[in-house]
């Protein structure tokens, strides 16, 4: 009886067929295990990385309350009506001139809330119109609900003006705050 393949042959027949066998394995068994894997320890790490940014946050706890009574405690909200829109006038044009904007038209409104048995409510509605370039403008924005006046913006308009890459934006402000 006469072989038909030879050792060598053989060698190389059972050898492509291991590797045969051991990829298909690999592919359809073990590698959705790996991927299952690869994608579960990338969501480990995200959830320690909040966890540290989370404690050292939760260590600051005191140090952050402390600055946060005494950032109200030292009166930096307003509470005299009187000086008001002055000191928001003021808080504002530093935002501008930090934004590179120019304000062109500024007009302040104060009103009472009447809300029940408890104190009155003070709101300061302000009119303000800006000019200046979009990226001016969107730092101003920033600024302005980031500000420690705690304005917010009620509503706001942008127009372009004719033939020029300069922003006019209109907004209607507000704060809020009882007074002492």
């Amino acid at each position: 009886m006469q072989k038909i393949l030879s050792k060598r042959e053989q060698l190389i027949l059972y050898f492509t067929a291991g590797a045969i066998i051991f990829s298909l394995s690999f592919n359809f068994l073990f590698g959705p295990f790996l991927r299952r894997d690869k994608v579960l320890s990338k969501e480990i790490n995200l959830i320690k990385m909040k966890f540290n940014k989370y404690n050292k946050l939760l260590n600051q706890k005191e140090f952050i309350e402390e600055k946060y009574r005494s950032f109200f405690s030292d009166n930096n909200i307003i509470v005299q009506p009187d000086a008001a829109p002055t000191t928001i006038f003021s808080e504002l044009e530093k935002l501008a001139i930090a934004s590179d904007i120019s304000i062109i038209d500024f007009r302040p409104e104060s009103r009472g809330l009447d809300s029940g048995k408890q104190k009155k409510i003070r709101e300061i509605k302000i009119e303000l119109r800006t000019e200046g370039a979009i990226e001016g403008c969107l730092k101003f924005i920033y600024g302005i609900e980031n500000s420690s006046s705690i304005l917010k913006i009620k509503k706001m308009q942008l127009n372009v003006k004719p033939n020029t890459k300069i922003l006019e934006c209109s907004f209607s402000l507000s704060q809020v705050f009882i007074p002492e």
